[in-house]
């Protein structure tokens, strides 16, 4: 009896549930099966994040005008024009669907489910989201008009409502997901490479060595849940069972099996991986060459991402030439520090005018950084001089090689490339955090820590550029074996 009503409860399904599921299978399972606790799924930058979007929420449900809804009252509220946020317990029974949506606009009982969140631009999670509450209030629904939703966004520090078409495709993924979830209850998970919190701190040991072992597809690059899920229907579960089949056969194998947008050019980067990973060695892209020669300028900047800030709070560079590296760094705490480190660079790349500036995944990150806060200053020659100077090692390296490594953070680059770092900061997210410990104590150990790590990002990019240099050029010498 006592299992039979475990099974049952296992079948009913929260968003909560779907959202823990897609931001990491393993993760929730682990969860669901009581092995970890929910503070081990986040990290503090995350909980930071959920706090945020909270606080959000609270203050968008406070703005409204507060009704009190009782059962009786809701029938009728549901066929109404009204806009209901903070609402009560739905359910599903058929779909054994469970959960309370942000809010319903009522649309004369349409039901349109709203969700709130505290970034700018919808994700294919809030998407996901909206498509899980359709299914959920589809039982109370009483006029029939095409699937959607609606999403509350903070920009400029208001909330802007965002209709979002709940399209079938979407319908279909959540179906889909809503069985795996239940799949996973019952018959357990096996890791895979992911950046979650458990997978790549709490659990990482366990995480490497099982994919390790099983030589799981999800190391190569690339191969996230949807195509580790599609390979492995396909027959190619592992990463040594792609490396001499033909990617025009793999890519057909893996569309047949539900992925889409694969081709025989990526199946040909996954082959490239997967013959890295075989031979402990770096794999290069035929004709690669090193595009940069001479001194450049590496740069790497720290700066705030939590909801609201937009601040750089160190900028660091240092010039690269065959005597070693001459480091600058500038601390900005306030908008002015901020001006005056922003000057400082400006000041060094143009007294270094012929020098690349170099940096490792800036394109995405650094740059738009620089070019935000030189907006913000009123700078725009410094917006120029890196724009047309910056080569990003990361995009080139990319491009042109695989290692055998899990991902081509620089971090994990340069630890195989034979780099050491000096400091114990894990990485840019515990920096923020230090960073928010040392405003709030202005202990000076922390800045020396965190200054300290910019500059090891600075000297582990230089390491990195050099390795890299030198093992494409054994690679472009047939005569040459190429090794770590």
């Amino acid at each position: 009896m006592l299992g039979r009503r475990l099974a049952a409860r296992q079948q009913w399904v929260s968003k909560t549930d779907l959202s823990r599921w897609y931001r990491c299978a393993y993760a929730f399972w682990l969860l669901e099966s009581g092995q970890i606790s929910f503070e081990e799924t986040i990290c503090p930058f995350q909980m930071s994040l959920i706090q945020a979007g909270q606080d959000y929420q609270e203050l968008v449900e406070q703005s409204a005008t507060p009704i009190a809804i009782s059962p009786a009252d809701l029938p009728a509220l549901l066929e109404s024009n009204i806009t209901i946020l903070g609402t009560p317990l739905f359910e599903n029974k058929k779909l054994k669907l469970r959960g309370c949506p942000d809010g319903i606009d009522a649309a004369s009982g349409a039901l349109y489910p709203i969700e709130i969140k505290s970034h700018r631009a919808p994700t294919h999670l809030d998407r996901l989201e909206l498509a899980f509450y359709w299914l959920l209030l589809q039982p109370h629904r009483t006029r029939p008009v095409p699937p959607a939703g609606v999403l509350i966004l903070r920009r400029d520090g208001k909330p802007v409502r965002v209709d979002v078409p709940v399209t079938s495709a979407l319908l279909d993924e959540v179906r889909q997901m809503i069985g795996q979830v239940r799949s996973a209850r019952k018959n357990g998970v096996l890791p895979r490479v992911c950046g979650c919190p458990v997978c790549s701190s709490a659990r990482r040991d366990e995480v490497i060595q099982s994919v390790t072992e099983r030589k799981d597809v999800s190391m190569i690059l690339g191969v996230g849940r949807v195509y580790s899920t599609a390979l492995e229907a396909a027959g190619y579960p592992t990463w040594d069972t792609l490396t001499d089949c033909d990617p025009h056969a793999v890519a057909l194998a893996v569309t047949e099996a539900g992925a889409k947008g694969c081709g025989p050019a990526k199946v040909a980067d996954w082959q490239l991986h997967a013959r890295a990973l075989a031979s402990g060695l770096p794999e290069f892209r035929p004709g690669t060459r090193w595009p940069v020669t001479g001194p450049y300028l590496a740069v790497d900047l720290e700066y705030d991402v939590t909801p609201g800030k937009d601040h750089i709070w160190l900028v660091a560079a240092a010039v690269i030439h065959a005597d070693g590296a001459d480091h600058h760094s500038w601390w900005a705490d306030t908008p002015q520090q901020e001006r005056d480190a922003l000057t400082g660079l400006a000041a060094l790349l143009d007294q270094h005018a012929g020098l690349r500036v170099v940096t490792w995944a800036g394109g995405a990150a650094d740059v738009p950084r620089l070019r935000a806060a030189a907006a913000r200053h009123e700078m725009p020659g410094l917006a120029a001089a890196i724009t047309g100077r910056h080569f990003d090692a990361w995009l080139w390296a990319h491009h042109s090689l695989r290692l055998p490594t899990f991902t081509m953070g620089l971090k994990e680059v340069s630890g195989y490339l034979g780099f050491r770092p000096c400091t114990d900061v894990a990485d840019g997210l515990d920096a923020i955090l230090r960073y928010h410990a040392w405003l709030a104590s202005k202990d000076e150990t922390i800045r020396t820590q965190l200054t300290a790590y910019n500059r090891d990002d600075i000297d582990a990019l230089a390491h990195t550029i050099r390795r890299l240099r030198d093992l494409a050029r054994q690679a472009a010498a047939p005569e040459m074996t190429v090794s770590r």
